[in-house]
């Protein structure tokens, strides 16, 4: 992503960001008034863009960066920016009550297309149906060859 994000965000933009944020204060635990200090706004600047007003770019990214995204400090391919454009036009696209579904799906295909020596499958219905006989998998990476990180 471009390192001024914020400095370039249409308005339709900042207000996708600006939908995120009553969402992203109350799983920090957050209060309005909190999330404001952190942000060296006021309460009611977040009251407002809470409700839908365009927050302006600066506010937008200190409220963000308050609530621990940090969006400049990720930087992508060209190519890479137009498929999550794309990949974020869909998902805006689906209804919200099936979104996460789909959302995970998409994301279990995109790690399929990972592969890598030191990947293990483990079931992930445990207790359910023994040895991986209902192709229920995740993968477990880890830095050393040969399988996943034990804990010394």
């Amino acid at each position: 992503m471009a390192r001024n994000l914020f400095d370039n965000l249409t308005e339709a933009e900042r207000d996708q960001w600006a939908a995120q944020v009553k969402e992203l204060r109350h799983k920090a635990g957050l209060t309005q008034a909190e999330l404001a200090a952190e942000a060296k706004t006021s309460r009611a600047t977040i009251n407002n863009l809470e409700k839908g007003v365009t927050p302006q770019s600066a506010t937008l990214k200190r409220v963000l960066e308050a609530l621990g995204i940090d969006m400049e400090s990720v930087e992508f391919q060209q190519q890479t920016q137009r498929w999550l454009t794309t990949m974020g036009t869909l998902i805006e696209a689906i209804p919200e009550k099936r979104r996460s579904h789909h959302v995970d799906l998409a994301i279990g295909t995109l790690a399929a297309g990972i592969k890598e020596t030191n990947v293990t499958p483990f079931p992930t219905n445990v207790g359910g149906t023994p040895d991986y006989e209902a192709d229920e998998y995740q993968a477990v990476a880890s830095d050393m060859e040969g399988g996943p990180e034990e804990d010394e």
